[in-house]
């Protein structure tokens, strides 16, 4: 993979985890300086190639808009029902598999 992929991932990755810790979607400037980019042009055309290949959308025009798709999602692993189909029961998103530890003790 080489390293603009390895970035691209990393910029799908910080996404997720900036929505899920901040209850909002990073602004281009929140990515910039998470992901110690040099250059805002740089994260503008790496954001342009996600949304080209339809991984990541946004409003243009709008701020702290930008989401992952689907497509996005299954790119990093995460997968939710909503993804197959209208008018899921239950909406389960797989990350990573741990198990649960409750007290310091493995259950």
């Amino acid at each position: 993979m080489e390293k603009g992929e390895r970035l691209r991932k990393r910029i799908l990755r910080v996404i997720r985890s900036f929505g899920n810790v901040n209850g909002r979607p990073p602004s281009i400037r929140d990515l910039v300086d998470h992901l110690t980019i040099q250059s805002y042009g740089s994260m503008q055309y790496h954001l342009a190639v996600l949304k080209a290949r339809g991984l990541i959308e946004w409003v243009g025009g709008a701020a702290r808009t930008l989401t992952l798709t689907a497509t996005g999602r299954a790119a990093i692993g995460i997968v939710c029902l909503d993804d197959f189909g209208p008018n899921p029961v239950v909406r389960i998103y797989v990350a990573s598999v741990h198990p649960p530890q409750r007290e310091g003790v493995l259950l």
